[in-house]
């Protein structure tokens, strides 16, 4: 279980990180 959780935790990490590179990407650009 603890394994589980800290994939799943890892994973949201790098969807998060990746959405926030994402939408600064997307500004700079726009910008």
């Amino acid at each position: 279980m603890t394994n589980a959780m800290t994939d799943r935790r890892q994973f949201l990490t790098r969807v998060l990180g990746a959405t926030a590179a994402a939408v600064v990407g997307g500004g700079v650009l726009r910008g």
